[in-house]
């Protein structure tokens, strides 16, 4: 399979694993929050702030510049961030799933219940 098939196969499941929330627990900001500052990408992805205008420089992660302001900030997308990390990872969103269901197995009653109650409220939550 040519290599341009496969990074598009790639890039498309990497943005499917997006719309579905698999990275979401990656990003401290919350989903009303649709652009940060180059501050705030750099601590989510854990690297510097020239990483992350190198990153913006190569068109990796979508920004606006207000033009209007005597400084000139980038305001990077959340959306962007989310898929450079799933860009970038090493594991499928699903095989953490299957993980979770196999410790499940292996759980006692009491652990099952505490379980069921911290997923409840979290369930809840959302």
């Amino acid at each position: 399979m040519p290599l341009p098939t496969l990074l598009n196969r790639a890039a498309k499941k990497a943005a499917e694993a997006i719309d579905q929330g698999a990275f979401d627990f990656m990003m401290p900001y919350s989903e009303s929050r649709r652009t940060l500052n180059t501050a705030e990408v750099a601590k989510c992805l854990e690297r510097s702030k020239d990483f992350v205008e190198a990153m913006i420089a190569e068109g990796k992660l979508e920004n606006f510049v207000p033009e209007d302001r005597a400084r000139q900030t980038h305001r990077i997308t959340r959306r962007s961030v989310l898929l450079l990390l799933a860009e970038q990872a090493r594991f499928a969103p699903e095989h953490f799933l299957e993980r979770v269901l196999r410790l499940i197995d292996a759980c006692t009653p009491e652990q099952l219940q505490a379980i069921i109650i911290r997923a409840t409220q979290r369930r809840a939550r959302l």
